[in-house]
């Protein structure tokens, strides 16, 4: 048996159905109540591998190839869509540079929560529902406007993509400058890997390895002390 937990959710994985359901669930639910918590009815399931199952907001399946695949869920991607399009429909009088400014900490970080699994398509596609969206928020704030002033008023070219969302934002030193709305697919799909076991971030033999799965940088400072390196 194997357990993998993120937070409060949790998956067990057994050898068969009958272990599971007869050994291991009720062992569970006697953790759980011991501590005044209680398995949730319509998160709970019981399935095999083969026909998958959804796991905060990913479906985890295993095919006849014998390749697991982890996807955004459908719905998962429905709901941020929605979300973004509300955002888009409810600043119809909005610069362009107020509703990057709502719209990127969304489009981030849900693509960055889904950066560890098979999400190329996934991105790409939410890419082009936003892009669309854009678009016509763009024809309806100019309806008199030839398509290609609007192109070149609210679309900017970045690293040989010709259609990225522009506007202008307030710097940190209070001036304006030109800001673009990154997409889902602009950062690269980076594979999770596994954490060892051993591994304790309070020890300083673990420092360095702590320091790589971070992606941070840090250095020793005269009293002795570690500090982060700005970026």
């Amino acid at each position: 048996m194997n357990l993998g937990r993120y937070c409060d959710a949790f998956m067990i994985t057994g050898s068969s159905k009958e272990v599971l359901e007869t050994e291991v669930k009720p062992l569970v639910e006697a953790f759980l109540q011991e501590r005044g918590l209680v398995l949730s009815p319509e998160k709970t399931r019981l399935t095999q591998i083969e026909d998958g199952f959804d796991c905060l907001g990913q479906p985890i399946r295993r095919y006849q190839d014998g390749k697991i695949l982890i996807t955004p869920s459908k719905k998962n991607v429905a709901t941020v869509l929605a979300q973004l399009r509300g955002i888009i429909a409810r600043n119809a009088q909005a610069t362009a540079g107020n509703l990057i400014r709502q719209l990127t900490p969304i489009l981030q970080g849900w693509a960055n929560s889904h950066r560890h699994v098979s999400s190329k398509q996934t991105f790409a596609k939410i890419d082009h529902a936003i892009f669309h969206a854009l678009w016509q928020w763009a024809q309806r704030r100019h309806p008199k406007k030839p398509l290609k002033w609007i192109k070149e008023k609210y679309f900017t070219t970045v690293g040989g993509d010709n259609w990225v969302f522009q506007g202008t934002g307030e710097g940190k030193e209070g001036t304006l400058q030109a800001v673009s709305l990154l997409k889902a697919s602009s950062g690269p799909i980076k594979r999770h890997t596994k954490i060892k076991g051993e591994a304790n971030p309070y020890d300083p033999a673990w420092e360095e390895y702590c320091e790589r799965r971070s992606d941070v940088q840090m250095e020793a400072t005269l009293k002795g002390r570690r500090q982060l390196l700005p970026l």
